[in-house]
């Protein structure tokens, strides 16, 4: 997760997204929540309904010196797990608890916006429990792991701290917590005993976690352990060492999830780690990946989607096989060249980093791809993994413009337009941007090169002035796509752009259209 930011503000909701840092993603098929920082407005989440982009969001800069450690998303309710750092970022602050922050889309009162606190007392003091990016929904109640020992799991339908448990792995019994677990009370949890890293959904009735030398699966159904269906050996020649962290690719249909883990191991003497797959037939893990990773997201077809560690590039591998041997994943489906050419980077930032992606399922093989990036979110609406190669839609935080037209810009500056393998034109369009300092009728020409009229975009038509960080654009009006008040194409080249209102006020801008470009045969 991103580093540690102090901050203190407001909890307010938004319309705007956060920020272009997006650190986190969690949702389903109708919902999308973004989790983003910002030095000056804090953490923030953002959600989209049906890719519509009708953003609200809330601020969660309120919380001061908090940093966010994980999000998770079920019945239209996010999770967000905040661990308090020391003043300046300098590390964990031990006199603080750590907050679990939720809201419910559509419900109202303390059952739509809550936070409860949780903390970790041991002989030696407060416990720094929650560090790892692990927490997940499943069968009504969200799942967090706790490296000190144990589960807590918590049912949002319940208010307060009366919604906690806590489940120590290997004991059936679950029992109750507050917001001050006492390690006096319960000796097993938030101890070594019980440590866990990771925690992952396990087919519809159980999760699966992972300690550093084990992999346990927890039926919340019928409140059984099984310690016994994943075991610990490798393949070939490498030995076990410890275990970072396990989750599940349940999108492909096979009669139990297929499992993967992050293992370290030595290999003719030599330490290593990799991704490994685990076959349940021969209770074997077997190395699929040698290189390093940051990102691994599972999607449909047996692939993950994986951003390599040395070249911060997204690459797609395919483990098409069932339970059986499989073959290690030298060659990626889609390498890290071919997806980088999906992201626009001529319209768009070519992202310094690449902090999470999430692929939701909405048929068997199709689904919605997003992208979380130091500089904005990339999304593929219908996505077929490893088949897909369109262009990805580019999401960032609206540029603050000052009022009275005295600062306007096209989005973006530059038409690329292109023909499809038919030889069909794909136009693409500017948004003009502005924002009027009250309300007005607007005009908005484009010129050539030689200041004569182009295109009459709007004609006097009114707009509403924003507020202090919004707009004024009509985005379903205000829009260019490169054509003459004739119809034809305008020749590749400089334009200007002609912005003005009732009151007087003006603005002129630079649009350039890049020539049409051929598909490669």
């Amino acid at each position: 997760m991103p580093g540690s930011l102090a901050y203190g503000g407001s909890c307010d909701s938004t319309n705007a997204i956060i920020s272009n840092d997006m650190v986190s993603l969690a949702g389903n098929g109708d919902t999308l929540w973004v989790a983003s920082q910002d030095t000056r407005l804090g953490l923030g989440l953002n959600d989209t309904i049906a890719g519509a982009q009708r953003w609200g969001g809330q601020y969660l800069s309120c919380f001061a010196n908090y940093n966010l450690q994980c999000t998770a998303y079920g019945s239209r309710t996010v999770a967000a797990l905040l661990y308090p750092v020391s003043l300046y970022g300098t590390g964990f602050d031990s006199t603080k608890p750590n907050l679990l922050w939720h809201y419910t889309l559509g419900a109202s009162g303390p059952a739509a916006l809550d936070t409860l606190s949780i903390q970790f007392f041991t002989s030696s003091g407060i416990n720094k429990s929650f560090e790892i990016d692990n927490g997940v929904y499943s069968g009504g109640k969200f799942y967090f792991c706790c490296r000190g020992g144990g589960i807590v799991a918590w049912n949002p339908s319940v208010a307060g701290p009366a919604g906690l448990s806590g489940i120590l792995p290997g004991d059936p019994i679950v029992f109750p917590l507050d917001s001050a677990i006492n390690a006096s009370l319960h000796p097993k949890f938030a101890t070594p005993a019980g440590t866990l890293l990771s925690i992952d959904r396990f087919g519809d009735s159980a999760v699966v976690v992972a300690g550093d030398s084990s992999v346990r699966i927890y039926n919340y159904v019928q409140n059984s352990w099984d310690s016994t269906t994943v075991s610990r050996n490798l393949s070939k020649t490498m030995t076990f060492d410890s275990l970072f962290v396990v989750f599940t690719n349940s999108f492909s249909p096979t009669p139990q999830p297929l499992l993967y883990g992050l293992i370290y191991y030595t290999s003719n003497n030599a330490p290593d780690s990799g991704l490994f797959r685990y076959h349940y037939g021969t209770k074997t893990w077997s190395l699929i990946l040698s290189a390093p990773q940051t990102v691994i997201a599972p999607a449909s077809r047996g692939c993950l989607y994986t951003v390599d560690k040395g070249s911060n590039k997204i690459q797609v591998y395919r483990d098409s096989l069932p339970d059986a041997d499989t073959v290690t994943l030298n060659q990626p489906l889609v390498s890290g060249v071919i997806f980088l050419n999906r992201l626009n980077i001529t319209e768009n930032p070519q992202p310094q980093q690449y902090n999470n992606i999430l692929f939701v399922p909405t048929h068997d093989s199709t689904g919605h791809l997003f992208i979380a990036t130091g500089s904005g979110l990339y999304y593929s609406w219908n996505e077929i993994p490893g088949i897909t190669t369109d262009t990805l839609s580019f999401v960032e935080r609206a540029k603050t413009i000052g009022g009275g037209l005295t600062e306007t810009y096209a989005l973006p500056g530059i038409l690329n337009n292109s023909y499809n393998g038919s030889d069909v034109l794909q136009k693409s369009s500017v948004t003009f941007v502005y924002k009027l300092a009250r309300d007005a009728n607007v005009t908005i020409k484009v010129y050539d090169y030689n200041m004569q009229l182009t295109k009459l975009v709007i004609n006097n038509q009114p707009r509403k002035a924003a507020g202090t960080s919004g707009r004024s654009t009509n985005a379903a009006q205000d829009i260019w796509n490169g054509t003459t008040d004739s119809g034809r194409l305008a020749a590749p080249g400089v334009y200007y752009y002609k912005i003005t209102a009732s009151t007087g006020e003006r603005s002129f801008g630079k649009i350039v259209i890049a020539k049409a470009m051929q598909d490669p045969k």
